[in-house]
């Protein structure tokens, strides 16, 4: 980081961790942006009929230069019936 350039995308967990080591941890908003945006993920998968199965702090990458989070992982995902089973 000494180039002043912020960190690359990285999993959210790693991204707390490091939030968590410098003494601090993600700040409320930030929580609920972060969580907010994952669960528009979800909710556009779940339109589409897909259900992703293995949602976890690894499977979701953040982008400090945007402050976006991506929903990863889908390798485990499975197409649900419109009745909401797989």
């Amino acid at each position: 980081m000494a180039s002043g350039h912020p960190p690359a995308p990285c999993s959210l967990r790693a991204t707390m961790q490091r939030a968590s080591q410098a003494g601090g941890g993600l700040s409320a908003p930030s929580v609920r942006s972060i969580l907010y945006q994952a669960l528009r993920g979800v909710a556009y998968l779940h339109g589409r009929g897909v259900m992703h199965r293995r949602l976890a702090l690894s499977y979701l990458v953040f982008d400090p230069r945007r402050g976006a989070i991506k929903l990863f992982g889908l390798g485990h995902a499975r197409h649900m019936d419109p009745d909401g089973t797989d």
